[in-house]
């Protein structure tokens, strides 16, 4: 898993300038590491050293727990130590008491919990929450580990799966050495740990990472230890590991790193586009974007409170967002407006919905009708709420209305036949069990438009500008389009 020769070429041009700040003289960098980033740490640290000439001698121990090895325990001793690496909120502690160094913490990967088996045995289905569980309650015997993704089991999801009383006896925690390794010798049926600790493990299978409303990703970070007898040479390994000359080794083994990482967070009714554009936005500028989708009054919401994505995607009006002062107001884009359209179960006549009045009637003989709950913070459904205002005939329909968590849940209950006309934002309309019909006329309905900014928080503003460009490219509009979109305002 080692960096290849172009990626070398990088880091040193990298390192170089950042040993501009380090002493002449190579120093020795003592590291602490948890188990998950230990795979990441022996494929990249090799490089720095041949390119800086500093020597790193690593340990290992888990980033909370009661192992004597354990990270804190190892400082509690009065280990020496200039770079810890384990999982950020444990290191948050460790700041806390003063053991690591305030405003040293650079987060280096997300990581996500995994489970494997017993190399050549069943593997079990854990493609979703209730399949889980089922696993969990069938098998024989499970591990898991006393740090973070252990406690995280024993303490969040076995309790809230309802199962913790019963798998408690047949449940082992791993205090030290990797989950992989009791599962590998027979001793346990099922084993649970960060990926990047089971996937070097010889002598077991690994199933996968835990289901979606199941897993819980962990980021970890490093930071110079108080006690430092080479602070400025820490600090240049820890640029080093967060480097995007060090990212593709580090995502080889199974982590997700955050130094090549543009986040960004939209609205649903631009997402169908917005993941048919990340894959070649990725490929030509080779950084990685990692999306976050939600209601259309919910994103904003959480770009007005200042949450950390480089790029935030919102719905008018912007003043609350501009005024926020967390957005850079110059950075204002236009991506694509979306009009809210009508839909049918696949095969079913279609409206006349050409005029303000043949909605109404369109409306008025509807046996049932779904949309986006408006009040969740859905704009589809906020949108429709004010044409059945404008259509005068809100209390005529609300009896037979059912609102959806989303587009596609109104899609959902529209293919099911729970209702006879579905509405949302046409760029959501792609379940194939069901027809368009089109988009509501303009004299009821205005489109929504969808503007694009950069963080005022963002970690590379100049990343965060590429992407944005690019989303607003005649490359974009072609796709924006196909979706169901109008590119520009």
């Amino acid at each position: 898993m080692g960096v290849g020769p172009r990626a070398r070429r990088v880091v040193r041009a990298a390192v170089a300038v950042l040993l501009l700040a380090t002493r002449a003289a190579a120093d020795e960098i003592k590291v602490m590491t948890s188990g998950a980033f230990t795979a990441a740490h022996l494929a990249v640290t090799p490089e720095f050293e041949r390119t800086t000439h500093h020597h790193v001698v690593t340990v290992y121990g888990a980033s909370m727990g009661n192992a004597p090895d354990s990270i804190p325990n190892r400082l509690q001793r009065g280990e020496p130590a200039d770079v810890v690496i384990m999982a950020a909120q444990a290191l948050d502690d460790l700041i806390r008491q003063g053991k690591v160094i305030a405003g040293s913490r650079v987060d280096l990967v997300r990581s996500q919990i995994g489970l494997a088996v017993r190399a050549g045995a069943p593997r079990p289905d854990v493609t979703s929450v209730d399949a889980l569980r089922r696993a969990l309650l069938q098998a024989k015997s499970i591990a898991y580990s006393s740090s973070a993704s252990g406690v995280y089991l024993s303490t969040e999801l076995l309790p809230r799966l309802g199962i913790a009383d019963a798998v408690k006896a047949k449940s082992r925690v791993v205090d030290s050495g990797p989950v992989g390794a009791v599962v590998a010798r027979g001793d346990a049926e099922i084993g649970f740990q960060q990926v990047s600790e089971l996937l070097p493990v010889e002598g077991i299978d690994f199933v996968g990472p835990l289901p979606a409303g199941a897993q819980r990703v962990t980021v970890f970070s490093a930071g110079v230890a108080a006690s430092s007898s080479a602070p400025e040479a820490a600090r240049a390994l820890i640029a080093f590991l967060s480097s995007p000359a060090a990212a593709p080794a580090i995502r080889k083994t199974g982590l997700e790193p955050l130094a090549d990482e543009i986040t960004l967070i939209a609205p649903g009714g631009i997402r169908t586009a917005i993941e048919q554009l990340i894959p070649a936005f990725e490929r030509r500028s080779g950084y990685h974007v990692n999306a976050t989708f939600g209601s259309g009054g919910g994103t904003k919401q959480q770009v007005i409170r200042g949450e950390a994505f480089d790029v935030p995607i919102v719905q008018p009006p912007l003043a609350d967002v501009v005024s926020s002062g967390h957005v850079v107001a110059s950075s204002e884009t236009p991506l694509a407006t979306v009009a809210v359209g009508v839909a049918v179960r696949k095969g079913a006549a279609k409206p006349d919905i050409s005029t303000a009045d043949a909605v109404k009637r369109m409306l008025l003989a509807a046996k049932a009708i779904s949309y986006p709950n408006g009040a969740s913070g859905a704009a589809a459904g906020a949108s429709f709420d004010k044409t059945l205002a404008q259509l005068g005939i809100t209390a005529e329909v609300e009896p037979k209305i059912k609102r959806a968590q989303g587009g596609a849940g109104a899609m959902t209950m529209l293919a099911k036949g729970e209702v006879d006309i579905g509405l949302t934002f046409l760029s959501e309309m792609s379940d194939p069990r069901v027809d368009v019909v089109g988009p509501l006329p303009r004299a009821i309905s205005t489109p929504t438009a969808l503007v694009g900014f950069v963080s005022a928080h963002a970690k590379s503003p100049d990343r965060a500008r590429a992407l944005l460009t690019f989303l607003s490219s005649p490359e974009a509009a072609a796709v924006y389009r196909a979706c169901g979109l109008q590119p520009g305002r």
